[in-house]
């Protein structure tokens, strides 16, 4: 439970990791328990930013790249906040989250963070329903090798990845190998949306240089290429998308199989990234390369990914990992400044 050690304001916390993307996650329950605590609830996506920097800091914090708040919605006032937050979709699910990479920044959904709540919360049942921002995903856990995320159709269109093409192009219902000019190269990506945005590259004439043998062993950020690093850094910058976008290199072994290294948004190089997954099964559809059952193998692992014809939902399945537990402290200038706001709305 949330609790005062020397003046600090402390909380239990788990870290996760599905094929090596690590993840802090912290049990709103445990929040609700002391007076900050409740106040840091009712203003998380003010403060959270702040305490995902903090803590996924990998040699000043626990260390990941990013951070879960967890609420079970069997709770009314859990459930109320959840509401707050999501309007209608969080009336029927099972649980909540919020989800903020290790530089502070929002995104609305991650694929093994999604794995990673089944196994620390699978005592909720074999099957349930998590609510996100980016919707309400379906969760089935069968162990921890063997866990199972439904999720929406992907967003194709441009408006919705969304990215900010030539006028005349402005309203394409699907970008499919758009050729993006950077500093001194053009290539030609294909653009998907599945609850964040990425940009999937498919480019034999570049990637077959870099020969990458995956799984990877070692430091993050040590097997990625160096020319590959900085041309997803340009792509992230680019006028062309206003919210930033993950990035995805891709040398497909069959129609059925992929390698793919990721530059995340908001992360960096990652040893894993399920809607990256997603993302790259979806554009390799579109481009005729891959088929929509396959298998992805990423840094640190493998998931098979599916994209449902019939109803064109994606399917993720793959493993989960309790890398170990433990107490963290809030960053004392985060309580500081809540009681600051919260007294200067007091005293309004």
């Amino acid at each position: 439970m949330g609790e005062y050690i020397q003046s600090k304001y402390i909380v239990p916390f788990a870290k996760l990791h599905g094929i090596g993307n690590d993840l802090i996650f912290i049990d709103a329950e445990d929040l609700a328990k002391t007076e900050d605590g409740k106040l840091l609830l009712k203003h998380w996506h003010k403060f959270a930013p702040a305490i995902s920097a903090n803590l996924c800091h990998r040699h000043f914090g626990v260390g990941g790249d990013g951070l879960v708040l967890s609420l079970n919605l069997k709770d009314p006032s859990m459930r109320k906040l959840a509401e707050e937050w999501y309007g209608k979709a969080a009336q029927e699910a099972d649980l909540a989250w919020t989800y903020t990479n290790s530089d502070g920044s929002w995104s609305d959904i991650c694929g093994n963070g999604l794995r990673c709540l089944a196994l620390w919360r699978h005592e909720t049942g074999s099957e349930f329903t998590v609510v996100t921002a980016a919707g309400v995903a379906a969760m089935t856990y069968e162990s921890e090798d063997a866990i199972t995320a439904l999720l929406d159709k992907p967003r194709l269109a441009s408006k919705d990845i969304p990215c900010q093409l030539d006028a005349h192009e402005s309203q394409l219902e699907s970008v499919i190998r758009y050729p993006l000019k950077l500093k001194d190269r053009t290539l030609n990506v294909t653009l998907v949306n599945v609850g964040n945005p990425h940009c999937v590259i498919f480019e034999p004439d570049l990637l077959k240089q870099f020969k990458v043998e995956l799984p990877v062993k070692g430091q993050v950020g040590s097997f990625f290429p160096k020319e590959l690093a900085a041309i997803a850094q340009e792509i992230q910058k680019h006028k062309t998308f206003p919210e930033n976008v993950n990035v995805e290199f891709v040398w497909p072994v069959s129609s059925k199989q992929a390698n793919v290294l990721v530059w995340e948004r908001g992360s960096g190089p990652t040893l894993a990234c399920g809607t990256a997954a997603l993302a790259v099964v979806v554009a390799g559809v579109l481009e005729g390369i891959l088929e929509r059952d396959t298998e992805i193998q990423l840094p640190g692992g493998k998931v098979n990914i599916s994209w449902i014809e019939k109803t064109g939902q994606l399917e993720m399945r793959g493993p989960a990992r309790i890398a170990f537990i433990g107490q963290c402290e809030i960053p004392a200038e985060v309580i500081s400044a809540l009681r600051n706001t919260c007294s200067v709305a007091g005293a309004k």
